[in-house]
């Protein structure tokens, strides 16, 4: 049995002091305000201006927990592994403010504040000071696994738990204010076997799972700023890894693994989008999850050229495929150009060989040997037509060697 207690506390302090556009006020007269000509329109309207601002904002989190797991004896092989969790989470969301200038630099008006009696010097959007957040949860989480040990070699179990993450608030806006991000659920089930043949010089573990996630957070960037978001969706799939030793000099790990993710349907992000086909914006239900190719496998040969007794030389490479992902979960819906067409198929292929004794040991290797260009991350910025991709690592290689001592 396992039991324990845990608190653990966090807190961010943020300040931001940001300006766009500023060669728009070089057009205006000093003192004007009109952020990118958003905020007056029509005739008589000042000439748009800079987006300039101070943003600040104070988060603290209290977390509380309380956990108990204990292993039962059903029969002689056949195990029950019971977990519970209680959590109590507070967030606390504090002196938050945006205060834009105008084109000479000026504090002029509030987008946003919590702070009270500050209208007096600033007028606010709105019209009113917002309340400070003060958010309190408490959720039970767990888990159930049962076990049977059909053999010496082999077992197979299946397993239901429940997950939890807290909430959040956005709070890195300019114009928008505030809003709290609910916490995160993830209902996961799984059933799986591991076992060893060939004498023990094979072994295999497979599984098959099922998740189904509520309120699922992920991040939209909207206008350059970035969003906390909460949808509703599914994964499921399966992975298979073998282990296998041929020979007393090669040994060979094989994976693979199908993913299938969807969101639920019904589910509207980026109202007002001009090419979202309805006027909530585009609903993401049937869409992939960001980031999860449905197909990936593993191929890592290792072989012992040289065993003098004393040392060893061993040679090792490695293949790592990806099947096609999308990069954010409107998918192909809202981006244009190649972020739309997510990131294709594609293979890395690394090598290493190394000398090594009980004290010492030397090595040359090289990662994406053949250079493949791909993406590693890519995000719509949703300003201007923009997009962000962050290349994945070129051909790289070094030389490593390390004393134990």
């Amino acid at each position: 049995m396992i039991a324990g207690a845990y608190f653990g506390q966090q807190q961010v302090s943020n300040f931001s002091d940001l300006y766009y556009f500023g060669f728009l006020d070089g057009l205006a007269d000093p003192n004007q305000f009109n952020p990118l000509g958003l905020f007056f329109t029509g005739p008589g309207a000042p000439p748009p201006t800079s987006v300039g601002t101070t943003l600040s904002y104070r988060q603290k989190q209290t977390s509380y927990a309380g956990y108990l797991e204990a292993k039962i004896k059903l029969l002689d092989d056949v195990h029950l592994t019971l977990g519970g969790r209680v959590t109590r989470d507070r967030i606390e969301f504090r002196k938050f403010y945006s205060l834009l200038r105008d084109s000479s630099g000026n504090n002029v008006i509030y987008a946003y504040t919590s702070r009270a009696g500050v209208a007096g010097n600033f007028p606010i959007i709105g019209g009113a000071a917002l309340p400070e957040f003060d958010s309190k949860i408490t959720k039970p989480t767990g888990r159930a696994i049962l076990d049977y040990q059909i053999s010496p070699a082999t077992m197979v179990y299946i397993s239901a738990s429940r997950g939890y993450r807290s909430g959040s608030f956005n709070g890195q806006s300019l114009v928008v204010a505030p809003d709290e991000i609910k916490p995160e659920f993830v209902n996961a089930f799984e059933a799986g076997i591991k076992t060893r043949f060939l004498d023990g010089r094979v072994q295999l573990n497979a599984a098959v799972f099922y998740n189904k996630y509520i309120g699922q957070q992920v991040q939209e960037v909207v206008g350059g700023a970035a969003f906390l978001r909460s949808l509703d969706g599914r994964m499921l799939g399966g992975e298979v890894e073998i282990t296998a030793q041929p020979t007393d000099r090669l040994r060979i790990v094989a994976a693979a693994s199908y993913l299938n993710t969807r969101y639920a349907s019904n589910q509207f992000l980026a109202p007002g989008d001009p090419r979202a086909p309805d006027a909530r914006g585009f609903d993401i239900g049937g869409n992939q999850f960001p980031f999860a190719p449905k197909f990936t496998a593993l191929f890592a040969p290792e072989y012992t050229i040289l065993d003098t007794g004393s040392g060893k030389l061993v040679g090792s490479g490695e293949v790592q495929y990806a099947s096609h992902q999308y990069f954010d979960f409107f998918n192909d819906k809202q981006a244009v150009g190649p972020l739309a067409k997510g990131q294709k198929a594609y293979a890395l292929v690394n090598g290493r060989i190394q000398y090594s004794t009980d004290r010492y040991h030397v090595a040359i290797w090289s990662r994406n040997i053949f250079n493949k260009y791909y993406i590693a991350y890519g995000i719509n910025l949703e300003l201007f037509g923009d997009d962000y991709f962050v290349p994945g690592a070129p051909r790289t290689f070094g030389i490593e060697a390390g004393i134990k001592f």
